[in-house]
C-alpha cells in the first residue's frame, strides 16, 4: 500500500507549518527548540494570529477526485474494460447464522504485510490460501460523492462525513463455510462477468474526526462506517460466480487445508454454488459478508493515512539567523551590521479544527496562537515595547464566498494573518538589527543597477567633492531610532493629492519611525563621519497579483518627512536631503526584494495527494478583513482541475481572454521624466507599474487624462536609467505583460 505523509493535515497547515521538516533554520515541531517561557520583552504569544480555513468546497474537490487518491494508494488493474482499485480484505470470522471464514492469503490472522507479496496486482497464486480482495470501480466512483462538515458537541469532536452513492463493487473472495456435521465448504466467490460489478452499493458512508490532544498533537479517527446494499435484492442483481477455491484441486494448499479428496471438494463447492443462486441465501450470506468486510477495509485505509499523522505535533518553534531567512548571498543579509536572530513559536488553540459557518457551506479551521521575538542587537536603541494587544481582533467570519469585482466567488481555502502578529514580527525584525545596514559605494552601485555611483553621489551632494580625492571610499550606515509600526489597508485609491496623483491606502503600511543615515569618508588613513541625517520614513507596500498566480511585494509610497541634519560639522552648507532619500530607497529596496513574491500555489501539494493528477490553484483575492482597529490580511484560494479552467461558470479557475487588444503604452519616445517622476501615456482601460534600475516594483497605476505617473527617487539622479514597465487591462491580472517593456531613459 503506497502511503504519503501528511495527507489529511497538509490541506490545513501547508502554508503555516511548511518548515516542520527541519529544512529551514532551526525549526522544530516538538523537537529540540522550544519558544522561551517566559517570553522575552515584546514576545508574548498573540491570540488567533495565524488561521488556515478549509471550506467544504475544498474537501469536496478532493472527494470528487477520489479515483486519483485510490490510484495513488492502492494497486490497480483493468478488467472487462473497467479500471479498478484492488483492496486486500483482512482475514476474520463472520459470526451469526453462518460460520464463515474469509481468507486473506495467510493462514491465521496475522499482519497482512507479512503475507507473501503478489508479483502483480492480478497475481492470485501466492500465499498458503487464496488472497481475498474487493475492487472499486475507478471509472464511476467520482460521480456521486458528498462531503459534509459536522460540528461536534460535548466530548464528540468536530468531523468530516464522507458519503459515496451508487458504488460498484467487484469481489474475489476465498471463503470457508461451515455447514455443520463436519462439512466445510472452501470456495472462491468472484464476479461472473468482468464488465459487471458483483454488487452495487446504494451508499457507503464514514466519518473522520479531527482534533488536537492535550499535547497539541493531531489526533484523528474513523468511525460510523455504514454500508447500505439496498432494500430489495435478488440473485439477478448479483454478478456472482462460485468455484472451488483458486480453481485448483482439493489437494492444492491454496484450498482449505484439511481437504484431500477431490470428490468431496467438488461436491462441497457445487453445494456452495447452488446456495449462492438462491436469493434468500444470497441476502443472508453474501451481503453480510460484504457489509462485514467493507468497514474494516475503509478503517484500514483511513488508519494507514491517520497513523502517519496521529500524534504529529501541531506546534512549531524555531530560531532563525537572518542569513538563513534571506540567504547569505541575498541583497540584504551581506549589508547587515550586527544581526542577531529571530525566534518564532506557534501553537493551536481551542478553536483548532472547529467546524462552523453556514449549513450549506461550513468550514473547518486550524487556528494558531503565535509569537515572534528577537535577541536584541547592539546596533538598535532600547525602546518601549509597542502595545500589540491593541491590534488584536476577532478573527474574520468565513462564509465560503468573497466579493471580487462586484461578484461573489466561492473559495476553497483562506489563509489569514493578524495585524497584531505582523506588528510583533516587525518589532522583532527591528530588535535583531534588520534595519541596521552598512553600505559602501560598491554596494550602492550594485543594488541600484549602476545608477548610484560615486559620480552620482557627488551630483547629489556636491560638497563631497571638496574632500580631495573624488574616488575616496564612502561608507553609509543606516540605523533606526524607533521601532516600526504596521497597519493593514484596503489597497484602494482613497483620494488624490494636489497634483492630481492618486492616494492609495496601501494593503501593507509600514511606518518605520525615525531612520538615520550616517555618512563616512576615508580621509587621512581612516573613516571620518561627515554627517548624520534623520527623517521619518513611511512605506506603502502593495501586493500585485501576477499571471503566475503569485503575489509580488512592491513599494507604493516612500514618504520622508521631518528631515533633520543633527551632525554636519565638516560640510555645514551641504543639504543631504536628496542623498538621504536615495540611500533609504536603495536600502529599503534591498529588504523588499529579499521578500520578493509570495507563492500561494498549493497545487503541487494537492497534486501529490491525488497521485500526480494535474491540479491548479487560483487566488480569488487578497484583502483586509476585520475591524478598523484590528485587522487581518486574508488570501482566498480556489483549487481547480483541467476542466474547471475551461468552464466560465467556475471563477476564478476560468480566466476569460482579454476583452480588448493589448497595445499597452505608447512609444517610449513619448515618455517624459520630470522632477523624479516618469510620465507614460497609457490608454484609459489599462494600469501599469514600473521598476527602476532593478530596485522594486511600484504598485499598479491607472492613467489620469491618459497619462500614468510614477515617482521614484532614482529618477532624480542625472544619467541613464533602466526602466521596466508592465501593464495590464484593469482588474484582469492574467493580462499583466511578461516580459516587461524595457526602456533606457535619460535624466538630464
Amino acid at each position: 500500500m503506497a502511503r504519503r505523509r501528511g495527507y489529511l493535515r497538509a490541506a490545513f497547515a501547508a502554508a503555516l507549518l511548511a518548515g516542520c521538516d527541519g529544512s529551514v533554520g532551526c525549526v522544530s515541531c516538538g523537537g529540540g527548540f522550544t519558544y522561551p517561557d517566559p517570553p522575552p520583552a515584546g514576545g508574548q504569544v498573540q491570540r488567533n494570529t495565524l488561521i488556515s480555513r478549509l471550506q467544504e468546497n475544498g474537501v469536496r474537490f478532493l472527494a470528487t477526485h477520489l479515483s486519483e487518491i485510490l490510484r495513488a494508494r492502492f494497486p490497480t488493474r483493468s478488467a472487462g474494460g473497467i479500471e479498478r482499485a484492488v483492496i486486500d480484505v483482512p482475514e476474520a470470522q463472520l459470526g451469526g447464522g453462518w460460520a464463515l471464514l474469509v481468507r486473506d492469503g495467510c493462514i491465521g490472522a496475522i499482519d497482512p504485510d507479512l503475507c507473501p507479496p503478489r508479483s502483480a496486482p492480478d497475481d492470485m497464486t501466492l500465499g498458503p490460501t487464496h488472497r481475498s480482495r474487493i475492487e472499486l470501480n475507478l471509472d464511476t466512483i467520482d460521480q456521486s460523492v458528498d462531503v459534509a462538515f459536522v460540528p461536534g458537541a460535548g466530548p464528540t469532536p468536530d468531523a468530516v462525513r464522507v458519503t459515496l452513492y451508487d458504488v460498484d463493487l467487484f469481489a474475489d473472495l476465498g471463503v470457508v463455510l461451515a455447514l455443520g456435521g463436519g462439512v466445510d465448504i472452501g470456495c472462491r466467490v468472484r464476479d461472473q462477468d468482468l464488465d459487471r460489478p458483483a454488487l452495487h452499493l446504494e451508499r457507503l458512508r464514514f466519518t473522520v474526526s479531527l482534533a488536537v490532544d492535550a499535547n497539541n498533537a493531531f489526533t484523528g479517527a474513523v468511525s460510523g462506517v455504514e454500508v447500505e446494499v439496498g432494500e430489495f435484492l435478488s440473485s439477478d442483481l448479483l454478478n456472482v460466480r462460485v468455484s472451488p477455491c483458486n480453481g485448483g484441486g482439493c489437494d492444492d494448499p491454496a484450498c482449505w487445508d484439511g481437504w484431500t479428496e477431490d470428490l468431496e471438494c467438488q461436491a462441497g463447492c457445487a453445494v456452495g454454488e447452488a446456495l449462492f443462486t438462491v436469493a434468500e441465501i444470497v441476502a443472508d450470506l453474501f451481503v453480510p459478508v460484504i457489509e462485514w468486510a467493507l468497514p474494516p477495509v475503509i478503517e484500514a485505509l483511513a488508519a494507514a493515512v491517520l497513523d502517519e499523522v496521529n500524534g504529529a505535533p501541531l506546534w512549531a518553534a524555531g530560531r532563525y539567523e537572518l542569513a538563513q531567512i534571506f540567504g547569505e548571498e541575498g541583497r540584504l543579509a551581506p549589508l547587515l551590521r550586527d544581526p542577531t536572530a529571530i525566534l518564532f513559536g506557534a501553537v493551536p488553540n481551542q478553536d483548532a479544527f472547529r467546524v462552523d459557518g453556514p449549513v450549506d457551506n461550513r468550514g473547518i479551521s486550524l487556528v494558531l496562537d503565535a509569537a515572534a521575538a528577537a535577541e536584541p542587537s547592539p546596533c538598535v536603541p532600547t525602546v518601549a515595547v509597542p502595545a500589540f494587544g491593541q491590534q488584536l481582533g476577532t478573527p474574520p467570519f468565513f462564509d465560503g464566498t468573497v466579493s471580487v469585482g462586484g461578484r461573489d466567488e466561492a473559495y476553497d481555502l483562506a489563509v489569514a494573518i493578524s495585524e497584531a502578529f505582523t506588528a510583533q514580527a516587525a518589532f522583532a525584525f527591528y530588535q535583531l538589527g534588520g534595519t541596521c545596514l552598512a553600505l559602501d559605494a560598491i554596494d550602492l552601485e550594485r543594488l541600484s543597477g549602476g545608477s548610484v555611483s560615486l559620480g552620482a553621489l557627488a551630483l547629489l551632494a556636491p560638497a563631497l567633492g571638496e574632500l580631495g580625492d573624488p574616488r575616496a571610499p564612502l561608507l553609509f550606515h543606516v540605523h533606526p531610532t524607533a521601532p516600526p509600526r504596521v497597519r493593514f489597508g484596503t489597497g484602494a485609491t482613497i483620494g488624490h493629492d494636489a497634483n492630481g496623483e492618486p492616494i492609495v491606502d496601501s494593503l501593507l503600511q509600514l511606518d518605520l519611525g525615525e531612520m538615520g543615515v550616517s555618512i563616512f569618508a576615508f580621509v587621512d588613513d581612516g573613516y571620518v563621519r561627515l554627517a548624520s541625517v534623520a527623517a521619518d520614513v513611511d512605506l506603502g507596500l502593495p501586493l500585485v497579483r501576477t499571471p503566475r498566480n503569485t503575489l509580488e511585494l512592491g513599494i507604493d509610497r516612500i514618504a520622508i518627512e521631518n528631515l533633520l541634519q543633527f551632525y554636519n560639522e565638516l560640510l555645514p552648507e551641504q543639504d543631504f536631503g536628496q542623498l538621504f532619500e536615495v540611500l533609504i530607497s536603495v536600502a529599503l529596496a534591498a529588504a523588499v526584494t529579499n521578500v520578493g513574491s509570495f507563492d500561494l500555489d498549493l497545487a503541487p501539494i494537492v497534486s501529490r495527494m491525488l497521485g500526480g493528477a494535474p491540479v491548479y490553484a487560483r487566488i480569488n483575492a487578497v484583502q483586509r478583513e476585520g475591524s478598523a482597529e484590528a485587522g487581518f490580511l486574508v488570501a482566498y484560494v480556489t483549487l481547480c482541475d483541467s476542466d474547471d479552467l475551461q468552464d466560465p461558470a467556475k471563477p476564478p479557475c476560468y480566466t476569460p481572454p482579454p476583452s480588448a487588444p493589448a497595445p499597452g503604452p505608447s512609444s517610449p519616445g513619448a515618455w517624459a521624466v520630470e522632477s523624479g517622476r516618469l510620465r507614460v501615456p497609457l490608454p484609459a482601460e489599462y494600469a501599469a507599474q514600473i521598476r527602476v534600475d532593478g530596485t522594486y516594483w511600484t504598485g499598479l497605476r491607472r492613467p489620469i487624462a491618459g497619462v500614468a505617473t510614477f515617482a521614484h527617487p532614482l529618477l532624480g539622479i542625472a544619467g541613464v536609467h533602466r526602466v521596466e514597465l508592465r501593464h495590464q487591462l484593469r482588474d484582469q491580472y492574467w493580462t499583466l505583460s511578461d516580459p516587461p517593456i524595457v526602456v533606457e531613459v535619460l535624466v538630464p
